[in-house]
């Protein structure tokens, strides 16, 4: 049981991917799924599972953007960033207020971007 709580905390932790977060809420799951946890159990629920996948995708979004003025990222993979950062506020995972800049930063970002080559 502790194990689900260790992984339900590591999903906090900034130094872990979306994809290791999202492995964490997939082991979170499966775990209560088939019955080896329950939500009671664990002190936490699915939503609150959500929300900290929701929350690591947010801070990525936030990093992707930081990464967006760096040189050494081609204009294709600024291309790629940009499209992450909004498809995540497409799909209402977060709003341009919580990310902390706008789609015209996105969009200035990427223009600056656009004509990089691969280093």
């Amino acid at each position: 049981m502790a194990n689900y709580q260790d992984l339900f905390a590591k999903m906090l932790e900034t130094h872990y991917s979306v994809t290791s977060v999202e492995y964490f809420a997939q082991q979170i799951r499966d775990a209560v799924k088939h019955g080896s946890a329950s939500w009671t159990e664990l002190g936490f629920t699915d939503s609150d599972v959500a929300e900290r996948l929701r929350q690591a995708k947010v801070r990525e979004a936030q990093e992707n953007f930081v990464k967006m003025s760096k040189t050494s990222y081609s204009g294709d993979t600024v291309r790629a960033l940009a499209q992450s950062i909004r498809s995540l506020v497409e799909s209402k995972e977060t709003t341009w207020t919580e990310l902390g800049f706008t789609d015209s930063d996105v969009a200035e970002r990427l223009q600056k971007g656009k004509d990089r080559k691969p280093i």
